[in-house]
């Protein structure tokens, strides 16, 4: 009597990466980066607590449509 196949072992999904970016400032452009920090004076963080932080800022001051401080 012929032996069924072996069936190969599923192989596990690959886990999906967490929505949140590794890069905070992934979607924003470097010059409104370097625009923002020049106009604040704003240092470059130094953790990623600081960069998530400048990250949210930027993005706001692009929506409020770039204004001077």
């Amino acid at each position: 009597e012929p032996q069924p196949e072996p069936q190969p072992e599923p192989q596990p999904e690959p886990q999906p990466e967490p929505q949140e970016s590794k890069d905070p400032f992934e979607g924003i452009e470097t010059d409104d980066i370097n625009d923002y920090a020049d106009l604040h004076d704003v240092p470059p963080p130094e953790t990623d607590d600081q960069a998530k932080k400048l990250a949210t800022q930027i993005k706001k001051w692009i929506q409020d449509g770039r204004p001077k401080p």
